[in-house]
């Protein structure tokens, strides 16, 4: 699976990216929101893994204006320590599809990543 994410925390983008790709996942990163838009420009993802509250670009930004530049069909998993940021990004109207809760359980996101990868072959059989 290709997979983009996006976090401004140096660690957590680090780590995250290595378990994924120690798991046979293509990853790519990006530190923020703007270096995201570049990046799904330009390349094609099966999954978003984004972050809220970043520089430059926030994570609702680029949720927002994602349509703008690439298919909503791209699964989206939003990851943030805002309490309710799922419920905020509904109100706002933003389609993102999952959230998890930082600091990120490993297992909670591989396990939805398995089933996003399940939905996809679903779709394609």
């Amino acid at each position: 699976m290709d997979i983009l994410i996006i976090e401004d925390d140096e660690i957590t983008l680090t780590a995250l990216a290595f378990k994924l790709t120690a798991k046979g996942h293509n990853v790519k990163t990006a530190g923020n929101g703007s270096k995201a838009v570049d990046m799904v420009m330009d390349n094609h993802f099966d999954l978003l893994i984004c972050d809220l509250m970043m520089p430059i670009i926030s994570g609702v930004t680029f949720l927002s204006i994602r349509e703008n530049f690439m298919s909503l069909d791209t699964p989206v998993i939003v990851m943030s320590s805002l309490g309710e940021a799922d419920e905020m990004l509904k109100k706002l109207n933003i389609n993102f599809g999952f959230f998890v809760k930082k600091p990120i359980q490993f297992d909670t996101l591989l396990s939805l990543i398995q089933q996003i990868e399940l939905q996809q072959h679903k779709a394609v059989s």
